[in-house]
């Protein structure tokens, strides 16, 4: 299935399931390439803080033991690897207090968010 539509499930389902707790994309991923080469969009948006190798999803709930202050999801294919920069910026927000999972598919996202949260219960 594609790393889209799985991610699609995956916060349909975290909104329904938990609908006190707030999920977002961060959308570095984006097509920002026109047949010229890099967009002005691309531009302005990486003027604008875009980073690569940033997570695709962030839940800003802080685990109640105080271990994490919230949760990255790195969403990836069943083929997909992590790229160096991605690598970079997971071991930083690992030092720095996140919990922070790469899941191939649903059943693995949904394990590890119910096991965030039935860790913050």
């Amino acid at each position: 299935m594609k790393e889209s539509i799985i991610q699609q499930q995956c916060v349909h389902w975290f909104r329904k399931a938990f609908p006190d707790k707030i999920i977002f994309s961060i959308p570095n991923g984006a097509y920002l390439y026109n047949y010229k080469g890099f967009s002005l969009q691309a531009m302005r948006l990486v003027r604008e803080g875009m980073l690569a190798g940033v997570p695709d999803l962030f839940i800003p709930s802080p685990s109640q033991d105080g271990k994490y202050h919230g949760m990255f999801i790195e969403m990836k294919s069943e083929k997909g690897k992590l790229s160096e920069k991605q690598r970079i910026v997971i071991d930083y927000l690992m030092k720095n207090g996140y919990r922070v999972v790469v899941c191939k598919d649903f059943e693995q996202f949904e394990n590890e968010v119910n096991s965030y949260f039935d860790s913050n219960a």
